[in-house]
């Protein structure tokens, strides 16, 4: 168990995205994992909710009392501040994995929640089995008599599923309309690991590849895993021929060699954005800046991301995919550069999410019409109000520090 978490640790923080940060104590101490849960927690846990807790989840709490990841990953926020939900500089405490204190059983956490989902039962020939770790389960009413072990802020809920008669409690999640199931903790990590593991020889990344055509859920998973430089060519022929491949360009962009994206250019699959964005090189900026993709240039810390993000803006104006447009002010914020403030003051916008990016970014360029717009944004009724909200209370409480 230990260096099955040691290695799932160092491959969720590897997975971090550019423009993304682990939570502060993660970064700090270059680890995922928490300290360790004492025997006395672990039975005072037990105490509380009648049960013994199963073997590898107890074992895993003994070495690590929770955990700054989950099943999507390290818990990471945007380096930017953006996302209102949770704050980038605390430990981030009930999202990813919880302390054994914070566990709980979902019908005390959620009692209605817990009853809709014993109701699935209703809908289904039979009982939910696992065939695979990592697949789709149904009916969901099992999950109504779970325990809580991790929140996610999709949102997400994690569970353990016990059964009678057998020792190891099965791992839930949900998030919305869909959910995975393992047949134990232990299991869920073992497949977390495997998914995430790169592929490094051709060899490999053809029985991978193989072995998701025919079925494989893990294999499906790892064909955006791939980092041997002779696939190029498998994967440029895969890509030409997928009705869905993003995997495999994702692949390319983890390979970042002059043929791989020399592919992606040639191609610009789905997803080629961020594949060049994984690539990382000068090659790569070159290609997003003839694409005109401010966002990524920005954070690859390339001088021509405002020129783009400036041209974006005056040619897009009104326009029909606001995102871009909120992307292209966010490579603006990130030059840290006062003299955009006035280009930025001038833009005329009645999408609520364009002008929230707006009144953020002129006031992290230092300009006091920001908080200002901030402010009275939150104040009005309108689908931006509670970001426009946390945004001030952000910055007010920079100010009090």
């Amino acid at each position: 168990m230990h260096e099955l978490l040691r290695t799932w640790s160092r491959l969720v923080l590897d997975d971090v995205p550019l423009g993304m940060v682990p939570t502060s104590v993660a970064r700090e101490e270059g680890t995922v994992l928490r300290a360790p849960a004492s025997e006395d927690a672990v039975l005072a846990t037990e105490d509380r909710i009648g049960r013994r807790l199963p073997p590898s989840y107890r074992e895993f709490l003994r070495i690590s009392d929770g955990a700054y990841a989950d099943l999507f990953g390290a818990t990471a926020t945007d380096a930017d501040g953006w996302w209102d939900e949770w704050p980038s500089d605390s430990s981030v405490v009930g999202i990813g994995l919880l302390p054994c204190e914070e566990t709980r059983w979902w019908r005390d956490d959620d009692p209605q929640g817990a009853r809709m989902y014993a109701d699935t039962a209703a809908d289904a020939d039979g009982p939910a089995r696992i065939v695979t770790d990592g697949a789709d389960i149904w009916p969901w009413a099992p999950f109504a008599d779970g325990l809580v072990i991790g929140r996610g802020w999709f949102p997400g809920t994690t569970c353990l599923v016990p059964r009678d008669g057998v020792e190891e409690w099965e791992v839930w999640q949900i998030v919305k309309e869909t959910s995975k199931a393992f047949h134990s903790f232990r299991s869920m990590l073992e497949h977390e690991v495997a998914i995430r593991t790169p592929v490094t020889s051709l060899a490999e990344a053809e029985e991978v590849l193989a072995l998701a055509d025919a079925g494989s859920l893990v294999d499906g998973f790892r064909r955006s895993r791939i980092t041997a430089p002779a696939a190029v060519p498998l994967l440029t022929a895969r890509i030409e021929t997928l009705r869905f491949p993003q995997p495999e360009v994702r692949s390319l962009g983890r390979i970042a060699t002059a043929e791989a994206v020399e592919a992606v250019e040639r191609l610009r699959p789905p997803g080629g954005e961020e594949a060049l964005l994984l690539a990382g090189t000068a090659q790569a900026a070159d290609v997003l800046a003839r694409w005109g993709c401010a966002h990524e240039l920005s954070l690859l810390g390339d001088r021509r991301a405002v020129t783009v993000a400036r041209r974006a803006l005056v040619d897009g104006l009104p326009g029909p995919r606001p995102w871009n447009l909120v992307t292209a002010v966010y490579a603006l914020a990130r030059s840290g550069d006062p003299g955009y403030a006035a280009f930025l003051r001038d833009l005329d916008t009645d999408e609520p999410s364009l002008r929230l990016a707006i009144a953020w970014a002129l006031d992290r360029l230092g300009s006091p019409d920001g908080l200002a717009r901030l402010r009275a944004m939150a104040t009005v009724d309108g689908p931006m109000r509670r970001a426009a909200a946390e945004r001030v209370r952000r910055i007010e409480a920079t100010q009090a520090r």
